[in-house]
């Protein structure tokens, strides 16, 4: 197994591995370029292992768009030049909110392009190396997002095979949009499968593929884990001073609970992302579908945790008795209010009762003398 595809590529696309017949850098210094008779090229975006990126303007429809021109080097066999055509018409298969639109493909003198979507923000790896910290609600969004863009491809039948956070972009408004199809590939092909070239990236590569295996749904599902592994922690399962040894950890190495990196990862947050980084590919989740689904429902219960009211958890008596005083007061037809009074007048108040029985009693002694001599008998 060729080894010598791996490339560590900088902020924007990893895209078309394909051929090119002819790419020289003096575009990147001429902004009235013009490629495709079409597509006025602006300024140089970014640079891979295979290609080239430029924003531009069509000056058709009016639009950026952003440019791929694939590498000389990559000319040199027929090989690569089917496989730009053939995976250049799967990406432009696939549309969806969450995926980065392939607008054209063409042959411009000795320069092969391919316009794409023109997605002004940033990526998912910015994002996780620049956040303040973890909200989990919000990788949760992007998770969910990530695999109903992936989940479209598999539907049309075609696997991403690259997925990483570099090919995971954040438009203005942090909708994910899934770019970089250069390594996928149609699923009914797999009988051409050339396990000479390397597919995907060394730290985001699955088990079988690491073993020189075609890719399929299962190992994207895997690379999707080591995706959702750094969203949760910071951090990759796995890293190896060479790529062999990188390799040999996807294949053997069980890696660590996410959560014993982050304990605010909820349980079933834990057990679904080492779901999808089984060794075996029959223990991962069956479909994107099935991954989506488990994350929005980890998604609605940890929403109601941090929103459940205090009084829904079970009260001890005390509290019980207090909430039950606090909620039903008594009616107000019930309700008696005495005077307030101060120790001072409260006394004289009894001072001058305690006259009056006296002088009443005192009053009656002449009335009872009167009535015992002289009534008869």
């Amino acid at each position: 197994m060729a080894l010598n595809n791996f490339t560590t590529l900088p902020h924007f696309f990893h895209q078309y591995p394909y051929d090119i017949i002819n790419c020289n850098m003096t575009i990147a210094h001429n902004p009235t370029s013009m490629i495709g008779n079409r597509y006025e090229i602006n300024r140089l975006v970014g640079t891979g292992g295979m290609s080239i990126v430029y924003k531009a303007r069509d000056v058709v429809l009016d639009r950026d768009v952003a440019i791929k021109v694939l590498r000389q080097k990559y000319a040199s066999t027929e090989d690569m030049r089917l496989r730009f055509q053939q995976e250049a018409r799967a990406a432009a298969k696939l549309s969806h909110p969450n995926i980065v639109t392939v607008f054209d493909s063409g042959l411009d003198g000795t320069r092969i392009f391919i316009a794409l979507q023109y997605i002004e923000g940033s990526n998912l790896k910015t994002h996780i190396q620049t956040r303040p910290s973890i909200n989990m609600i919000t990788e949760l969004d992007y998770g969910i997002q990530i695999c109903r863009a992936i989940d479209h491809a598999h539907a049309n039948k075609i696997i991403h095979c690259d997925i990483k956070p570099s090919n995971i972009l954040l438009d203005e408004s942090n909708q994910v949009k899934i770019t970089d199809f250069g390594l996928a590939r149609v699923m009914q092909q797999s009988d051409n499968f050339d396990n000479e070239f390397f597919w995907g990236s060394p730290y985001y590569v699955s088990p079988e593929q690491a073993k020189g295996e075609p890719p399929s749904i299962a190992s994207d599902i895997y690379s999707c884990g080591i995706v959702l592994y750094q969203l949760f922690t910071g951090y990759l399962p796995f890293t190896a001073a060479t790529v062999d040894e990188l390799l040999q950890a996807h294949i053997q190495v069980t890696p660590q609970p996410p959560s014993e990196i982050n304990p605010d990862i909820p349980d079933t947050l834990n057990s679904l992302i080492l779901r999808c980084l089984e060794k075996d590919p029959r223990k991962r989740f069956r479909s994107f579908s099935q991954l989506r689904d488990n994350l929005a429902s980890v998604r609605h219960s940890l929403i109601l945790s941090l929103t459940a009211e205090p009084i829904e958890s079970k009260p001890n008596k005390l509290t019980l008795a207090e909430s039950i005083r606090t909620a039903n007061p008594p009616s107000s037809k019930h309700k008696y209010t005495l005077p307030e009074k101060t120790p001072k007048q409260f006394d004289w108040i009894s001072i001058l009762l305690g006259l009056l029985a006296t002088i009443a009693v005192a009053g009656l002694i002449p009335f009872w003398i009167y009535v015992y001599f002289n009534v008869p008998g």
